[in-house]
């Protein structure tokens, strides 16, 4: 069975960094990449989220803070209820060897089956070697959702952003 490593930590720890370092190892090593990392952006004055495709670097606006989209809502967060369609198709196109990246689960998913929920049963099934991202409160339903498939946990603090590196890549069976 693929590698499967389940991410975690409080918001503003590293997770998405830690899994865009990842991402710079495996294409280095020639490894494919696929998903969607989250991104912060700030433009004229309107702080969101942007997701990206972890194969092309094309971009797509995911969430607005305190700035309604129409789509679905977690506390302040405005979603954009089409960057889910899009980022959906970016995972679907992922080859079966090649790293999936999801970037991140939240209780969008796995409290109101909304947002990249519809990618869950992908993620669970895919082939290949998998990161996945997700909130600290809801690690447990994650993991029940995904049975015996994660295979390694890494808690990301500020302080352990090398570390959790470092174990990331040793699971994977990688070396920088």
């Amino acid at each position: 069975m693929s590698p499967f490593l389940l991410l975690t930590g409080p918001s503003g720890s590293g997770k998405s960094t830690l899994c865009r370092r990842v991402l710079d190892v495996a294409r280095r090593r020639g490894i494919g990449v696929g998903g969607v990392v989250a991104e912060v952006r700030a433009t004229d004055g309107v702080v969101g989220l942007d997701a990206v495709d972890v194969a092309s670097g094309e971009r797509v606006g995911l969430a607005d803070f305190d700035r309604p989209t129409g789509g679905p809502v977690t506390g302040r967060w405005h979603f954009h209820p089409a960057a889910f369609e899009t980022g959906l198709n970016w995972c679907r196109r992922v080859p079966a060897g090649d790293l999936l990246i999801v970037d991140e689960i939240g209780p969008l998913e796995l409290a109101q089956g909304l947002g990249w929920a519809p990618v869950l049963p992908l993620v669970r099934a895919h082939a290949g070697p998998v990161i996945a991202v997700v909130r600290p409160s809801l690690v447990e339903a994650f993991a029940s959702a995904m049975g015996e498939r994660v295979t390694t946990r890494i808690d990301v603090t500020p302080d352990s952003r090398d570390m959790a590196f470092e174990r990331a890549l040793k699971a994977l069976g990688w070396r920088a």
